[in-house]
């Protein structure tokens, strides 16, 4: 980002990786709200010490703003700023140090960047309150932050202002008001959309003009990485209480539940719920609503059909439970007996089938229940190619942030159990964040690299490129030796480049092809290709002794440096 802004080049294009047709990064994940600050911080650090400082000014930004955020929402519980300011930042503390947050700083720098998405939701909820011009702009402004910093958080923000609409239809018994313009909650709703539209309206074209043939999202499905329903329960394996549970979750936890450190956030707390469930059961402004869409959004974050445990494939005692608990919580909120009484029916077939299996033929029965993620995914554009559907925990725990930090305004505001404000408060922030806890993210240090041979391609002529694997680590050492590679990881590969990617050299260099499957017209042809395209020299970052073989023997490169983490080979003089 630096160099291109440098060397006025157009920033979502680079020549120095998927050399020699460069990558396009439109659709790549590349944060530039972040990354633009590279201008400033290199001059002067290097860019591992750039890189964690952004990271630690995300975990601050986000803080600050959702410290705003509950503020706002709790000085509508007391107008004590003592009691608002510090319930809003225990309340903040929820969002910012969630196990989604905290993962993600290993390694997703656009993910991490979430201080956006409160801002948003501030400016959001102020406009549709008090109707100011201001706040209408400055939501908008919010949404270009955030497609600035990830695509997937737009989408979130654009579906938190469609289900605050549908929230708002089912209070009214009417669906029909969501298009009902004279309504003037549904009229602002839509003047911040529009505006957001208008504001994010140049990324939004941008993005278009290169969607055709849509983007590979070559590292993951649409669907498969979902949430289960027992991991929101459950702590995970990079949980700091993780090993005082017993052995037998221990066992569940790693079995049943899939864990990737960088996507292990999705234990709510139960201290989160606890505080969330006062809230809603004393009905404080706007709970109901926040309870709401963050069911949805954890719905969502569920995937294309309902898991538990790991298993899509539901016995009816657990679709029974789950359904009449959820018609209880409704049943609690609208006092409708027949709500009530469904719960009950629901929950007798339960028990039913719990003692006495219910089969089909001989085989226990089971249900497979879709969710709306399943439908979400055909209907939107565009992710049907690599949605993430456990991403959406993250807007579940921005609503917990919300509704607890009111709860706890609420709580020691009336300094229930007999104790004061400050010891209610405090308690609760040792509880929150004690919750959250986890092991030490597992950082790896920089490798460290023969600087005689970087040195030595850093002083080659600048027309000469680097053939490489696609190890993160060929993205780093550009850094270093300055000159332009094959590879590169990114998020979103359009499909000329991937076109260019599949020919034999690649085959055998990246992809394990076996040398002794190249006939002679093919070696020609790879020669021919490394020769017109200057790649003298070829990097790896892993041992493979026929490819090695097949270097040096066949293409008639030499060995400047073999380790079992780093090889480099030249392939002409």
């Amino acid at each position: 980002m630096r160099y291109a802004f440098i060397h006025f080049l157009w920033p979502f294009h680079s020549p120095y990786i998927h050399y020699p047709i460069g990558a396009d990064l439109y659709w790549h994940t590349l944060a530039p709200a972040k990354h633009i600050w590279g201008i400033v911080l290199l001059p002067w650090l290097s860019p591992i010490a750039a890189y964690n400082l952004l990271i630690i000014f995300s975990f601050v930004a986000s803080g600050y703003t959702t410290w705003l955020l509950c503020r706002y929402l709790c000085l509508k519980i007391t107008k004590i700023p003592l009691i608002s300011n510090l319930a809003a930042l225990i309340g903040a503390c929820i969002f910012v140090f969630s196990p989604y947050h905290l993962s993600q700083a290993w390694g997703h720098m656009n993910l991490l960047s979430i201080e956006g998405i409160p801002l948003f939701i501030l400016f959001y909820l102020r406009y549709i309150e008090n109707g100011r011009f201001f706040d209408r702009w400055l939501a908008a402004l919010s949404a270009l932050y955030i497609i600035l910093c990830d695509y997937y958080y737009f989408v979130y923000i654009l579906l938190f202002i469609f289900f605050d609409l549908l929230f708002s239809a089912i209070v009214g018994r009417s669906v029909s008001s969501l298009f009902v313009t004279k309504e003037v909650r549904v009229r602002r709703n839509i003047l911040v959309f529009l505006s957001s539209l208008i504001c994010v309206s140049p990324v939004l074209v941008m993005l278009l003009w290169h969607a055709f043939p849509a983007p590979l999202s070559p590292y993951h499905g649409n669907s498969d990485f979902f949430a289960n329903l027992a991991g929101f329960f459950l702590p995970s394996p990079s949980s700091f209480f993780f090993t005082i549970l017993p052995g037998a979750l221990q066992d569940f936890s790693r079995q049943k539940l899939p864990y990737y450190f960088e996507d292990s956030g999705l234990y709510l707390g139960y201290f989160a719920i606890l505080f969330t469930l006062i809230a809603f059961m004393k009905r404080l402004p706007d709970t109901c609503r926040f309870c709401f869409i963050g069911c949805i959004f954890l719905l969502f974050s569920l995937g294309t059909f309902l898991s538990v445990a790991g298993d899509s494939d539901l016995r009816i005692w657990v679709v029974c439970g789950l359904f009449s608990i959820g018609f209880f919580l409704c049943f609690s909120f609208y006092r409708l007996s027949w709500l009530r009484d469904l719960a009950l029916i629901l929950f007798t077939i339960g028990i039913l089938d719990f003692i006495i299996p219910f089969t089909i033929e001989s085989k226990i029965a089971s249900i497979k229940i879709p969710l709306p993620y399943l439908f979400f995914k055909n209907i939107f554009p565009f992710y049907n190619r690599g949605g993430y559907p456990m991403r959406f925990v993250l807007m579940t725990y921005l609503m917990l942030s919300m509704c607890s930090s009111m709860a706890l305004a609420w709580m020691a505001q009336k300094k229930i159990w007999t104790l004061g404000k400050i010891e209610i408060l405090f308690t609760a922030f040792i509880c929150l964040n004690a919750e959250y806890m986890t092991v030490p993210i597992p950082m790896r240090p920089p490798p460290i690299r023969p600087m005689s041979i970087i040195e030595k391609i850093k002083g080659e002529q600048k027309n000469i490129a680097v053939l490489t694997d696609d190890s993160v680590f060929s993205e780093w050492e550009v850094t270093l030796h300055e000159h332009p590679i094959t590879a590169a990881r990114l998020s979103r590969l359009p499909i000329s480049e991937l076109k260019e990617f599949q020919r034999p050299l690649f085959d055998v260099l990246n992809r394990g092809m076996d040398p002794k499957s190249v006939d002679a017209s093919s070696v020609q042809d790879m020669k021919t290709y490394i020769q017109k395209n200057y790649f003298k020299y070829y990097i790896s970052h892993g041992r493979n002794v026929a490819r090695e073989k097949f270097i040096v023997d066949v293409l008639g490169g030499k060995e400047l440096w073999v380790q079992e983490d780093f090889q480099v080979f030249q392939l002409f003089e």
